[in-house]
């Protein structure tokens, strides 16, 4: 795996940790609207540029 490759699929990885961290969390603790959005929306935000940046390298798993 080359360096080109390796930072969408860090994005992947660190986006699918946030929003599973997210569930997980908000699962046993009550936790404000705000940081359940803000986990939810970075993990999401990250998934989607990885996909983004994976289509431009046009590399395909």
């Amino acid at each position: 795996m080359n360096t080109q490759n390796k930072k969408p699929s860090t994005l992947l990885i660190v986006g699918v940790l946030l929003i599973s961290f997210d569930q997980i969390v908000s699962h046993y603790v009550n936790m404000p609207d705000f940081f359940n959005g803000l986990l939810m929306g970075t993990g999401i935000g990250l998934l989607i540029m990885a996909v983004y940046k994976l289509s431009k390298l046009k590399v395909f798993y």
